[in-house]
């Protein structure tokens, strides 16, 4: 089954997650690195590789398609971005984003980066949403692992929302195709106007030293404690493992 980028946008504004300018309230400066928030009790690993387990969890029509996942050169999870109302300005979110390396094509360490995006209309009631970002080329590597604190996606780097179910696959590979989780639905959302940013602080605490996204990427560092549960579940996810069948019931 073959889906072009466009179905993928319309499916998005089909479920109300449509971008939207919304004066007042904008998303901190992008060059602010800011805490986690303190309602977030939840390890950022945990609820990163949470992200991921529930996506593998979806009927096989909802997933990110197997052959998407085993050729991501890199992943980013961003567990909470946008929070309550109608219309509202999307939130910076901190996630966690890995790569594999090249001679053996285990995960590396993961490294927190922050996503502001530009405002985003929800449907009602939404109280949360969660961003997937697969990193499809080397130019996206190169990017991310420059550790860029203002990145603009869709203008430094082409991003296209990406599609669902089965072997689907797009028209032409993007360098980023983006996806979203928001109240039991996923769908490939279309993320232009977002800006992804390495958090040098946070990072310096998880991993003892100051290391730029480059080491922690590509450069064989060891996942701290933290941070591991992450890459374990990751490594899964990409793998292209999918769930084993229900079993069948008692005669």
């Amino acid at each position: 089954m073959k889906i072009r980028p466009t179905l993928a946008v319309a499916l998005a504004l089909f479920l109300g997650l449509t971008a939207l300018a919304t004066p007042g309230l904008a998303a901190p400066p992008e060059h602010e690195e800011m805490a986690p928030a303190a309602d977030e009790d939840t390890p950022l690993a945990t609820r990163a590789a949470a992200v991921l387990e529930d996506q593998l969890a979806e009927a096989s029509n909802r997933r990110v398609p197997r052959n998407l996942r085993e050729n991501a050169l890199c992943v980013g999870v961003f567990p909470s971005v946008v929070k309550a109302g109608f219309i509202v300005a999307a939130k910076r979110g901190h996630g966690l984003v890995s790569c594999r390396h090249g001679e053996t094509g285990a995960w590396g360490a993961p490294a927190v980066f922050t996503v502001s995006a530009a405002s985003v209309g929800l449907q009602a009631g939404i109280q949360s949403a969660s961003v997937v970002l697969l990193f499809m080329n080397e130019e996206a590597v190169e990017r991310i692992a420059t550790g860029e604190r203002k990145l603009a996606v869709g203008v430094d780097l082409d991003v296209t929302a990406g599609p669902v179910g089965g072997t689907a696959t797009v028209d032409t590979q993007p360098a980023i195709l983006s996806y979203v989780r928001t109240k039991g639905l996923f769908a490939g959302l279309n993320l232009e106007g977002a800006r992804m940013g390495f958090a040098p602080k946070i990072n310096a605490e998880h991993y003892g030293a100051e290391l730029s996204a480059r080491d922690i990427l590509l450069g064989g560092h060891a996942a701290p404690a933290a941070l591991a549960v992450f890459q374990e579940t990751l490594a899964k996810y990409a793998a292209g493992t999918e769930p084993a069948p229900a079993a069948a019931p008692a005669p």
